[in-house]
């Protein structure tokens, strides 16, 4: 099992993968309360000679993104994406920003407005288009669903 966060994923951890990326996504609670920061991670491993792109990025390419579904009751108040550093592809007169091959992008979602009690869904979506030295595959898109129990506050003091 994979730990993060100083917490042990179970409900709240999700993993994906295909012929040259695997990565996993990750959020740090499965009950919260309202005005309560969460924490989600994403973890990403490629698979040697592969690249994925950041920004600033020429048109026609696509960079790495995450999104949360728009939804009322949360909103994702910063993303912490890695530093990337510069390619020069002299043969199409081009310069790209890309991530290490194995990085990790924080987020902080905002549980905002007035939420009803109950559960309620984080929805994200992860896109990216990656490439190596001579081809750039498909751009790709993964979307996760992770369920979040919106509590009371505790009217004890402890």
């Amino acid at each position: 099992m994979i730990s993060y966060l100083d917490k042990t994923p179970d409900s709240n951890f999700e993993e994906f993968s295909n012929n040259y990326l695997k990565a996993y996504i990750a959020v740090s609670d499965t009950t919260s309360y309202p005005a309560q920061m969460i924490k989600a991670v994403v973890n990403v491993s490629l698979k040697d000679g592969y690249h994925i792109y950041g920004n600033p990025i020429p048109d026609g390419y696509i960079p790495l993104s995450i999104e949360l579904e728009n939804n009322s009751s949360f909103k994702m108040d910063s993303v912490i994406y890695p530093s990337t550093t510069t390619i020069e592809m002299k043969s199409i007169n081009e310069t790209f920003h890309i991530y290490p091959e194995k990085f990790r992008i924080l987020t902080d979602i905002r549980i905002s407005g007035r939420p009803t009690m109950g559960i309620h869904n984080l929805n994200f979506i992860i896109k990216f288009q990656a490439c190596d030295d001579s081809k750039c595959e498909i751009p790709e898109e993964f979307k996760f669903t992770f369920p979040l129990r919106i509590s009371r506050a505790s009217k004890e003091l402890n």
